[in-house]
């Protein structure tokens, strides 16, 4: 059995690092011998996976220019003697670089729609085209990664993956959840905007900021200001998204930039009608108007009605919850992205 050592930044809150957790936990429930390196921080997911049995070394990094995460992670090489080194994000492939050892190096990018801007977005693009194999999360990186200059024998496309979570109640309640780090490039303000938009009609509405970030305390503020007190929840962190999405009436997923896929994955699985900004990856992922709603980003009025719509007409909500469900499970199974990097690794 080949032998997996994930490289990735972090394990902080973010699709990127909630797909690398899921994935791990996949694998190592079916034998393959796992372990992550992580130089930087790790949230709850950090002991998700150590409930799991799967092994993880976090360095944490000191200050500019401190080697000891390097030694740290040459030792594990040495000792674990991984047959592939799987960089989870573009950044980690200079941590791969510097590993040692001889392992097959495969990367998973999760690039940009702009292109490489700066030397360390170079660099890392540089990188990626000599990487031996790329594996994308769906069509949208792989056109990005062809763009770079990544020869079409070395890129291998899968979808992304999730497990399976309890589905919601037949009678939803009457609050809207948004998943996430709680930070400026979420749109978690522009949230806010349009629940107050949305308490016009349907005064009864609330909104679930689940997760934990440096914005916090000005959404809080916000909030409060803008709705009165008990209107917005701020629950923190969260390991497992089926207690955030239990009773939610639709899940928003926005952000002034491409990122949501993971918590639209969680609402679809849980049979929760998502509403999301239609950015390219999150529009790959939601079939208007049949798997979930998509509308312009930063469009608070279009969200607010899209919402709306959901709140006055029952079936449709169950429409959208039952066939975006059905969707998770036939084609972003866990199952089927771990046989893919399992065919993958060799």
């Amino acid at each position: 059995m080949r032998k997996i050592l994930f490289i990735a930044p972090d394990l902080e809150y973010g699709g990127a690092a909630g797909q690398l957790t899921q994935l791990a936990r996949g694998l190592h429930a079916q034998g393959v011998p796992v372990h992550l390196f992580i130089p930087g921080k790790v949230g709850p997911w950090g002991e998700e996976l150590a409930r799991a049995g799967v092994g993880l070394t976090v360095a944490g990094r000191g200050r500019i220019l401190d080697l000891r995460p390097v030694v740290r992670l040459r030792e594990l090489v040495r000792q674990y003697r991984p047959d592939v080194l799987h960089a989870w994000t573009t950044p980690a492939l200079r941590w791969a670089r510097v590993a040692g050892g001889s392992a097959t190096v495969v990367a998973t990018p999760y690039l940009r729609a702009r292109p490489p801007r700066g030397l360390l977005q170079r660099l890392d693009a540089w990188l990626l085209r000599r990487t031996p194999r790329v594996l994308t999360l769906g069509e949208v990186d792989a056109q990005r990664c062809r763009r770079l200059g990544v020869s079409p024998e070395r890129l291998s496309v899968a979808q992304p993956g999730i497990a399976p979570l309890p589905a919601r109640p037949a009678n939803p309640g009457r609050f809207i959840a948004a998943l996430g780090p709680l930070e400026p490039r979420k749109g978690l303000h522009e949230a806010i905007w349009a629940l107050d938009i949305l308490r016009h009609l349907h005064a009864d509405v609330r909104l679930v900021l689940a997760g934990e970030g440096t914005d916090r305390p000005r959404l809080e503020q916000y909030a409060l200001a803008v709705t009165g007190p008990g209107v917005v929840q701020f629950p923190g962190a969260y390991a497992e998204p089926g207690e955030i999405l239990a009773g939610a009436a639709a899940l928003w997923v926005l952000g002034r930039s491409e990122n949501g896929v993971r918590a639209a994955l969680e609402g679809m699985s849980a049979g929760v009608p998502v509403v999301a900004y239609a950015w390219p990856r999150l529009a790959e992922l939601i079939a208007e108007g049949q798997t979930g709603l998509l509308v312009p980003p930063g469009d608070k009025v279009a969200l607010a009605r899209a919402t709306q719509h959901l709140l006055e007409d029952p079936a449709l909500t169950r429409q959208l919850g039952e066939t975006g469900q059905k969707q998770a499970a036939a084609r972003f199974s866990l199952e089927g992205l771990v046989q893919h990097c399992r065919h993958i690794y060799g």
